[in-house]
């Protein structure tokens, strides 16, 4: 059964994390481990640092959830895309 969170958009999942809304950030996790693994996994073609860089964006996200601007018209996968790419370039460096 869904519930009220699983048919918001990403945006709006956004929207309601920037207020602090832990539920809406687990849905988000959910929803796009696994392509933003997939996305990192093709940049650090190895599992462990993949898991890391994806782990590390979505924490960036959580603390910071401001770094998502809305009003710059990119869809929320689309920005998120790079900046899991960019923390998986990260990780290969270390």
């Amino acid at each position: 059964m869904k519930d009220k969170y699983d048919t918001k958009t990403d945006e709006e999942l956004m929207a309601a994390i920037q207020k602090g809304d832990h539920q809406s950030f687990c849905v988000l996790v959910r929803r796009h481990t696994q392509m933003f693994y997939a996305s990192a996994y093709r940049t650090c073609q190895n599992q462990d640092e993949a898991e890391d860089a994806v782990q590390e964006a979505f924490l960036k996200l959580w603390k910071k959830p401001e770094i998502w601007k809305a009003d710059k018209g990119a869809k929320f996968t689309t920005w998120f895309y790079r900046v899991v790419v960019n923390a998986a370039t990260d990780q290969m460096r270390k």
